[in-house]
């Protein structure tokens, strides 16, 4: 991790824009004005230099400042749009969450199936409820297993299968193999 990554960086930036803005938000032009020709006027190499010995808070505030202001001059920034892209990207990020929310929910149902090597009557004796046949869309009904897969466990799970019967165990190190998928068999 760079130290631009570093989560004390990402906050004091965090905090730095926060400030920014509700100090130019609502800011008339002479004070965009006056931030641009402040900083117009430093020395060049103040200007364009990370230098070691400068307060590196101060001067990603300054630059900031200075950013904001001359793109708000030019025609070029509204802060309304950046609320909208905001909010557009907090909705973005808020589905993915939900996307990563499900997917995980599927592949942790998919690791609690059940792997059962006998048929479908001594899986109903052992659980004590009655299961049905799943058809999918294999010539002989078989669903694959691997533990190893993610993608495919998601895939297992979404499909809304309790157990595999007759499972058969592949000859490797993970937990693989195929067997006949069932589910509950609903009541009428």
């Amino acid at each position: 991790m760079g130290i631009i990554e570093s989560p004390f960086v990402v906050k004091e930036r965090s905090r730095i824009l926060k400030e920014v803005r509700a100090e130019l938000r609502f800011a008339p032009d002479r004070r965009f004005r006056t931030i641009v020709r402040a900083y117009e006027e430093l020395p060049f190499y103040l200007r364009h230099f990370n230098l070691p010995w400068l307060n590196q808070s101060l001067w990603y505030k300054r630059d900031l400042r200075y950013s904001v202001s001359k793109a708000i001059l030019e025609g070029k920034f509204s802060w309304e749009e950046l609320e909208k892209k905001e909010e557009e990207e907090r909705l973005r990020i808020r589905e993915e969450e939900e996307k990563e929310k499900v997917r995980k929910e599927r592949i942790e149902r998919a690791e609690r199936m059940d792997l059962f090597p006998g048929s479908l009557s001594e899986y109903e004796h052992m659980k004590g409820e009655k299961y049905q046949i799943i058809k999918v869309e294999t010539r002989d009904n078989l669903v694959f297993y691997y533990d190893k897969y993610p993608d495919r466990l998601e895939k297992l799970g979404a499909m809304d299968i309790d157990g595999l019967i007759r499972f058969r165990h592949l000859e490797s190190y993970f937990l693989e193999g195929y067997g006949i998928p069932v589910r509950k068999a609903k009541r009428n």
